[in-house]
C-alpha cells in the first residue's frame, strides 16, 4: 500500500527508523519498500542509496517506489562500490609499483650516534650522552644516562 500522495515535487515524511531518522521524499513509497531502505545504515550510506533509487525512478518514469525499484537501486550501488574498491590497492596486497624501492641492509648507512652537547648533571658534574654512545652496559635506545654511572673507557 503506498504512502499518502503529496503535491507534485513536495517533499514529505515517509517514515522513521528505530532511531527516529526520517525518510523524506517527493516520491510515494510502498509499504514493502520502506522497511528495505530503512535497513541501509542511516546517514551517508542511506542518503546516497535513496538518491540512487529516486534517480532510477525518474529514469524509469515511476511515480511510486516499490520494493523491486529499491532492490535495483541497492544492486547498482553495490556494483558501483565494487568497481570503486577495485581501483584502490588492498591493504597488504600492494603491487611492486606501489612499494618504494628496497635498499639492502648492507647499503643503509648507520645513524650517527646522538650526543647531547653541553648538558651537565649538576648533582654529579658529569656529561650526559645517549645510551648508544655510552660504554658497555646496555640500556634502551634513546635512553640518556650519566657517564659517571658507567665505567669509563680510555
Amino acid at each position: 500500500e503506498p504512502t499518502a500522495p503529496a503535491a507534485a515535487g513536495e517533499a514529505r515524511l515517509i517514515a522513521r527508523d528505530d532511531r527516529k531518522n526520517p525518510l523524506i521524499s517527493t516520491f510515494t513509497w510502498t509499504s514493502d519498500a520502506v522497511p528495505r531502505i530503512l535497513r541501509v545504515p542511516a546517514g551517508f550510506m542511506r542518503n546516497q542509496t535513496q538518491e540512487r533509487i529516486e534517480e532510477l525512478a525518474r529514469e524509469r518514469g515511476a511515480a511510486v517506489i516499490d520494493l523491486a525499484l529499491v532492490e535495483d537501486g541497492i544492486e547498482i550501488g553495490k556494483r558501483m562500490m565494487a568497481e570503486m574498491m577495485a581501483t584502490y590497492p588492498s591493504q597488504g596486497k600492494s603491487t611492486a609499483a606501489d612499494r618504494p624501492a628496497q635498499v639492502p641492509a648492507a647499503h643503509v648507512p648507520a645513524a650517527p650516534p646522538v650526543v647531547i652537547p653541553d648538558t651537565v648533571d649538576p648533582r654529579h658534574g658529569s656529561t650526559q650522552v645517549a645510551a648508544d654512545e655510552a660504554p658497555a652496559g646496555g640500556g634502551y635506545l634513546n635512553e640518556v644516562r650519566s657517564l659517571s654511572a658507567s665505567p669509563r673507557q680510555s
